[in-house]
């Protein structure tokens, strides 16, 4: 049974959708009858959050189901790479490599790549998300490519929240980086956007609030040891190749580990967003035993509040360091004109 038409089914039918039209929706998108009547039952079954020994099964069952995803970005961030080195060792044999021209080449083509990277690691977390829908993956490419601008203000917003809590005997600043922890999905999803996507996170997590650290601290906890492991026992036959092969290293070791690591970076981020959401989608489906006092509208005025003032506070700090500074550095330019 997929979790995720679980989820689908039951926010349709808090919005008021009748059996009728939600069996519409989903015999559109490809499911059969049976696995519709399944899941709509299962809907009307007062959930619970996901234990913790199904954590490790469901993350890696959706892995398994989408290991085309992860394909894709893997061949895409291959290539990403290549471009990106062939861009440069061009550079260096047109322009002299110490020279501003060529550095100049090789920070954007890193720039360029970085954020065809961020553009990438959006698109895969949209793909697991939303694949009950059956996008093509160029379809999510294109999504964040046109959100991305709103993904990393929110990342933003998200940073200086918590950085703000952290101020704050760190305690704040640790139960802000929870409740905004799912922020960016509704972005990438677009459901919200700015503050109303922090708003949202925040009334997912509330009443669940150890649950959902206690679950998001356990998995990532055991992806950590798990790629520990195997960073460690693949880091011992690399060096005894390297160590055997050195005066051929860079033409016929360095590749093999350059596609390695590449490997590992993809997998270790796929296994994290698989695990992020099967806990967010088991918080979605899971109804609260206390419905929070306030309405998102009235958090995501809070959240704005609190960020207008930090910005306040910091603009009125650079103020007052610059009434104080000015008149020193004044002198100290006079001095040195006079000296």
């Amino acid at each position: 049974m997929s979790p995720e038409l679980i989820v689908a089914i039951t926010e349709r039918r808090k919005h008021g959708f009748t059996k009728e039209v939600i069996a519409a929706e989903v015999l559109a998108a490809g499911y059969t009858m049976e696995q519709f009547e399944a899941a709509f039952s299962a809907s009307l079954t007062p959930a619970t959050l996901v234990p913790y020994g199904e954590l490790i099964p469901r993350t890696w069952a959706l892995m398994r189901e989408q290991v085309g995803v992860l394909a894709k970005a893997f061949l895409l961030a291959g290539a990403i790479f290549v471009v990106g080195a062939a861009i440069v060792l061009t550079s260096d044999q047109v322009y002299d490599p110490s020279g501003p021209t060529a550095l100049s080449v090789t920070m954007l083509t890193f720039l360029a790549g970085m954020g065809a990277l961020f553009i990438l690691a959006f698109a895969l977390l949209r793909a697991l998300v939303m694949r009950s829908e059956k996008q093509l993956f160029r379809t999510h490419i294109a999504f964040i490519i046109r959100r991305s601008i709103v993904i990393f203000i929110v990342l933003m917003l998200v940073s200086i929240i918590t950085q703000i809590g952290y101020v704050f005997f760190i305690v704040p600043g640790l139960m802000a980086a929870v409740y905004l922890f799912f922020a960016h999905i509704y972005v990438v999803t677009g459901e919200a956007s700015g503050f109303r996507a922090l708003a949202l996170s925040t009334e997912l997590v509330y009443d669940r609030f150890f649950a959902a650290v206690g679950r998001v601290l356990f998995i990532s906890l055991i992806i950590f040891l798990a790629a520990s492991v195997t960073l460690f026992m693949g880091s011992i036959p690399i060096t005894i190749l390297a160590t055997a092969l050195e005066p051929l290293w860079s033409m016929t070791v360095f590749p093999f580990v350059f596609v390695a690591i590449l490997a590992f970076v993809i997998i270790i981020t796929y296994a994290s967003n698989c695990s992020l959401i099967v806990v967010y989608e088991s918080l979605r489906a899971t109804p609260k035993a206390v419905s929070s006092r306030y309405s998102v509208a009235d958090i995501t005025k809070f959240y704005r509040l609190v960020f207008y003032i930090a910005l306040g506070l910091f603009l009125l700090l650079l103020a007052v360091v610059g009434l104080f500074a000015f008149p020193v550095m004044d002198t100290l330019i006079w001095s040195s004109l006079e000296g």
